[in-house]
């Protein structure tokens, strides 16, 4: 009968120390969650404190927000910095304001795959469709030259720019 008594037990203790780790268990996953969930609010509130620091640009007395879809992220020699947008454009933030630029400046596509500089700083916006060349004034597209490469010898010299249209 004592054994009988002694091996209930050590099931009751069994039974009773297997709860207390699920318990503890469950702690540690819902104390980890809810650190990891304020930790990842705190670093969207900085981003969302910065797009708020942005001044309005100079074209339009509305403020100008950066598109939170920006793809491709480039610094030219002026030091601007430009995000391109699949949506709305391109970008162009000098330090002080925001400005975009959309068909109404002569973009037609905003898929753009690469952005370039040549040594005159003029900036290239390469699309599937066309190249796009911004003298720091306006955009154009350049039009694009089909050549027969077996009637012509070509040498890749440095500053050239290669682009992936078509």
């Amino acid at each position: 009968m004592y054994t009988d008594t002694r091996a209930q037990l050590l099931v009751a203790t069994k039974k009773i120390n297997q709860k207390i780790m699920k318990k503890i268990y469950l702690s540690i996953v819902i104390l980890f969650s809810i650190i990891t969930t304020l930790s990842s609010c705190n670093d969207q509130n900085k981003i969302d404190k910065a797009s708020i620091l942005l001044k309005p640009s100079s074209k339009s007395d509305k403020k100008t927000n950066l598109d939170s879809k920006a793809r491709i992220i480039y610094q030219d020699e002026k030091n601007n910095f430009w995000f391109s947008s699949k949506e709305k454009g391109v970008y162009r933030y000098d330090g002080n304001s925001l400005t975009l630029f959309t068909s109404d400046d002569g973009l037609s596509s905003y898929r753009f795959i690469s952005v370039q500089e040549d040594n005159f700083g003029n900036l290239y916006f390469d699309t599937p469709e066309d190249v796009y060349k911004y003298d720091g004034v306006k955009f154009t597209t350049l039009p694009v030259v089909h050549i027969n490469e077996s009637e012509n010898e070509w040498k890749s010299e440095p500053g050239d720019l290669w682009f992936r249209i078509g």
